[in-house]
């Protein structure tokens, strides 16, 4: 029995398991608590993760990216086909024409021969001067070898007026790269095209030209005679020059 002024042995043992028990508790109901959060954290990470990838791979519900390229269907492929074509396609730039069936042909210089000369129709090359670029190709049809050489323009020269003049080889019958240089200006129209059996050039206006062997436009000439003339010393034309 308790008399008030002493307490029974084993009280204080009792208090402090009733406290190491109540410590025990609140410690596993803290860990407790901690693993339900961690669970709960995982689940929810786990069904984001896995929900996005199924709605990815869902055709349904997929959006397109704008960075996903474009499928190209065939009728696609074959546009593209015809465009590059289009583009890699040779011009020409003068068709030969019967000069009987021209009421005005360009006037022809007397001293030009006949021989070997071609009435050819120039604009082709009027119309399509200004969209030629460096790389396209030209087939140049020359009626005096009968054949058609083919060149690649290497160079564009842009002048006053509008005017144009490309320049680029041809690869004649021989297999060798022959220069050729075609100018197309506002009111003329000029070429000049190497080839094994000589030079031939064109003059003409924006709607005819004469393409004939460079040795016919000089057939008439006398380079035995000089081609300048000077006053004689004394004169009063000298003593002006």
């Amino acid at each position: 029995m308790s008399n008030g002024l002493w307490t029974p042995i084993g009280s204080d043992s009792n208090v402090s398991i009733s406290c190491s028990r109540s410590r025990t508790e609140k410690t596993k109901r803290f860990f407790f608590v901690c693993g339900g959060v961690v669970a709960i954290t995982i689940l929810v990470w786990v069904w984001r993760t896995t929900g996005s990838d199924d709605i990815a791979s869902d055709p349904a519900t997929r959006v397109p990216s704008q960075n996903t390229p474009r499928v190209e269907s065939r009728s696609d492929n074959g546009a593209l086909a015809a465009a590059d074509a289009e583009q890699t396609q040779a011009a020409r730039p003068w068709r030969v024409v019967d000069e009987r069936a021209v009421d005005s042909a360009p006037p022809y210089n007397d001293k030009w021969s006949e021989a070997g000369r071609a009435l050819v129709d120039v604009t082709s090359a009027v119309a399509t001067a200004a969209t030629w670029r460096e790389g396209d190709l030209l087939v140049l049809d020359l009626p005096h070898i009968g054949a058609s050489v083919e060149g690649r323009i290497d160079r564009i020269t842009d002048g006053p007026g509008y005017s144009r003049s490309v320049r680029g080889l041809a690869v004649d019958a021989d297999g060798r790269d022959r220069r050729f240089v075609l100018t197309v200006g506002p009111t003329r129209v000029f070429a000049y095209i190497d080839t094994a059996d000589g030079p031939y050039e064109l003059l003409g206006n924006t709607r005819l030209g004469w393409l004939l062997p460079t040795s016919s436009i000089l057939a008439g000439f006398d380079f035995s005679e000089p081609d300048y003339v000077l006053p004689p010393i004394g004169t009063e034309d000298y003593r002006e020059r």
